[in-house]
């Protein structure tokens, strides 16, 4: 296999990955570094001529749900 195929899959498993740890800790940082890991899938998809191109849109719900996180734990606080 070629190793950038590797790393592409690797990215894309570790983004679901940590989304997963992300969603259990309720972390916002968590949610970002799982949409940092998603971009190279995204990007690759989002240049598709079709429906599939929707995948490219996946680094948005990583980034709404770091903001809530982030949010539930600022209201938490006051």
């Amino acid at each position: 296999m070629n190793l950038i195929v590797f790393l592409w899959w690797m990215s894309g498993i570790l983004s679901f990955g940590v989304l997963f740890f992300a969603i259990v800790a309720q972390s916002s940082v968590l949610a970002l570094i799982s949409a940092a890991l998603i971009l190279p899938v995204a990007s690759y998809f989002g240049g598709a001529g079709n429906a599939i191109q929707l995948i490219g849109l996946f680094p948005l719900i990583h980034v709404v749900l770091a903001v809530v996180f982030y949010w539930k734990k600022k209201r938490r606080r006051t």
